[in-house]
């Protein structure tokens, strides 16, 4: 019993996020060598600061994996990389009707809880078919007990990119591009 108990815990606490994701395994990943950035949701968008600074962050990151990839920016190039964060705010009200005295004593309590809810999107497109080679995504919410925002964005466009095998120029999958 208590072996079972141990592997519960390893299972749910030793698994990394879940990272959804799509690999077009017939594109023609031989001719890719360059890359441009972009997010076309905020091209426009006024920004505040901590959008700013979180951006900067996500750019980063994407830039750091695209380099260790052996890709090139470049302003005419072979693949567009776009990403987009997702996020909703929710709100949970809970009602209680029976507080602290039971049923016999009747006191609503009521309790609100706003979180928010969010995922990071990338996808990268072959610039001259306009079609995805490649998209993966992963919940945000699974990066909570990290502490400084750069170490989560840096923490999920890892994981994201772990579902990445291809170097620039390579036709074939590269196994020591994904870091446990």
């Amino acid at each position: 019993m208590e072996r079972v108990f141990i592997l519960i815990l390893v299972f749910f606490f030793g698994c990394s996020p879940k990272v959804i994701h799509f690999l077009n395994e017939s594109a023609p990943y031989a001719g890719f060598n360059t890359y441009q950035i972009t997010n076309v949701k905020i091209n426009n968008a006024d920004i505040s600061p901590t959008g700013q600074e979180i951006i900067k962050h996500i750019e980063s990151s994407i830039i750091a994996e695209m380099k260790r990839r052996d890709y090139r920016p470049q302003k005419d190039p072979d693949l567009v990389v776009r990403y987009e964060l997702i996020s909703t705010q929710e709100t949970d009200v809970n009602v209680n009707n029976y507080g602290l005295y039971g049923p016999m004593y009747p006191y609503r309590t009521i309790s609100v809880r706003t979180f928010l809810e969010s995922a990071l999107l990338i996808e990268i497109i072959n610039l001259k078919t306009k079609k995805a080679i490649w998209h993966a995504s992963v919940d945000m919410n699974n990066y909570r007990k990290e502490k400084k925002m750069d170490d989560i964005i840096q923490k999920a466009v890892t994981s994201i990119f772990n579902t990445y095998p291809y170097k620039a120029g390579s036709g074939q999958p590269d196994k020591s591009l994904i870091i446990e």
